[in-house]
């Protein structure tokens, strides 16, 4: 009886699942717009502080990133880093980690391809960049793995753990090209030069190089791996529920090292990315906190490959632009650091009004 009254229960319509994943994905889309847009109202305050009307410097900030062909190169550019490691973080975080090493992941993926490449010259192209992408990736997987197979098999929190190995990471490269990997030795602290078989080559006539390719086709490939294969649910289960997951007999403690190691593979393709798309050689501080921003690019992005890399775009443009502001109206570009910190701070705003105002509701009844 209980089963035929099941049965009997009539299913959701067409249009309400419809009209559902419609409203989804407009929230999607709206927050994440009205977050950029109160960030920029509030940040226009300190603006006019200074004594410069906030237009002014928005439009100059605008035209710096996307007003002429070396600021939308420089955009796209900058972007590259930023969408690797931001899809890093997101992969950790559908499995319910919080990776914080990004930065020593990318400095690490760094090291694995300048090994690649000072090593492979003689070779084609077709094998040494392959190689040398492959090393940066791997490099930066094991980096990850390390916290990884702590918190699986300890519990030891990836948050605590990464953020000791961003420093480790930093260190042992600074160490690395300050003594045995110098060239020449005695002075300034970098390594030689890459064999050119492994650059990325150039785009378009402009600084954009292959790498931008790369971070794209990664993007997708992210995309079809979360949603489209076995692991990829494995993954996104245990984020949403490790006891249920383990339950149905997903291995749980499997998954969340496979997501640290692939998590960490993307953000030293990031590193990789800087060796062979600009740099050609391992040099000191060569990222300017692309692993910390990355952050902010996936919590943007909703951790969605998609959204990270239109939200990669925005920060890049943000960052190309604020030179521009700087020389126009005599905005110190740090208003751009404080731009970014409060998108990321309405985006986990608008992503707990929900919460707040069910509790808010809940209260009252109880009144």
């Amino acid at each position: 009886m209980i089963e035929n009254a099941d049965a009997a229960k009539p299913e959701p319509k067409p249009a309400l699942k419809n009209k559902t994943a419609l409203s989804s994905g407009l929230s999607s889309v709206l927050l994440p717009l009205a977050a950029i847009l109160l960030a920029m109202l509030v940040g226009s305050i300190p603006i006019a502080i200074a004594g410069v009307n906030p237009l002014d410097a928005y439009r100059e900030l605008f035209i710096g990133a996307v007003g002429s062909k070396f600021g939308i190169s420089e955009t796209i550019v900058k972007s590259a880093p930023l969408i690797l490691a931001g899809l890093g973080f997101a992969f950790a975080a559908r499995c319910g980690l919080f990776n914080i090493g990004g930065e020593g992941q990318i400095y690490i993926g760094a090291l694995g391809t300048v090994l690649v490449g000072l090593t492979v010259h003689g070779l084609t192209p077709w094998i040494a960049m392959p190689l040398a992408i492959l090393a940066g990736g791997l490099f930066g997987s094991l980096w990850a793995a390390i916290p990884g197979a702590l918190k699986a098999r300890f519990g030891i929190s990836e948050v605590i753990t990464t953020i000791m190995f961003n420093y480790i990471g930093i260190n042992v490269v600074a160490y690395l090209i300050r003594g045995p990997l110098v060239e020449p030795p005695g002075h300034f602290p970098e390594t030689a030069e890459l064999a050119k078989a492994t650059w990325y080559p150039m785009l378009f006539g402009s600084r954009v190089h292959f790498g931008f390719i790369v971070a794209l086709l990664f993007a997708a490939l992210m995309y079809v791996v979360l949603w489209h294969t076995p692991l990829g649910y494995q993954v996104r289960a245990v984020g949403m529920n490790p006891s249920a997951a383990e339950y149905a007999g997903i291995k749980v403690k499997r998954s969340m090292i496979a997501a640290m190691m692939i998590s960490g593979a993307l953000a030293g393709l990031a590193g990789t990315n800087e060796m062979l798309g600009i740099q050609h050689r391992l040099i000191e501080a060569f990222s300017p906190g692309y692993g910390f921003d990355a952050i902010a690019v996936a919590l943007l992005g909703q951790n969605h490959p998609l959204g990270i890399v239109l939200s990669g775009l925005l920060f890049s443009g943000l960052r190309a632009g604020a030179g521009a502001m700087q020389r126009a109206v005599g905005i110190p570009d740090a208003i751009v650091r404080t731009l970014q910190g409060l998108v990321v701070l309405f985006v986990i705003a608008s992503a707990m009004l929900p919460q707040f105002i069910a509790r808010m509701r809940s209260s009252r009844q109880e009144k």
